[in-house]
């Protein structure tokens, strides 16, 4: 997970891991003094513990910070003309 290792842990919380993506699942975590709400397998660290065998959203999930928001668009507008 090399990728997401300098990515701000309050940004993972807001966009890519506040919960489990099939369950909805969350945990409490101790970060920087605070209780904050993740999903359930990100670890204190910033770390997916399962991250080998995470779910298909997770996989899926497209991340601004590493393709750039242009690609980022892009992928947004594939996907947009491949559900209608």
């Amino acid at each position: 997970m090399p990728s997401c290792d300098d990515c701000p842990f309050d940004e993972k919380l807001l966009l890519c891991c506040p919960r489990h993506p099939l369950s909805g699942a969350q945990k409490s975590l101790s970060v920087d003094g605070r209780i904050v709400r993740a999903c359930i397998y990100l670890n204190e660290d910033g770390r997916c513990a399962i991250y080998n065998e995470r779910p298909k959203g997770c996989r899926d999930f497209v991340c601004d910070r590493l393709l750039g928001e242009e690609k980022s668009l892009l992928l947004y507008r594939l996907n947009i003309k491949r559900q209608s």
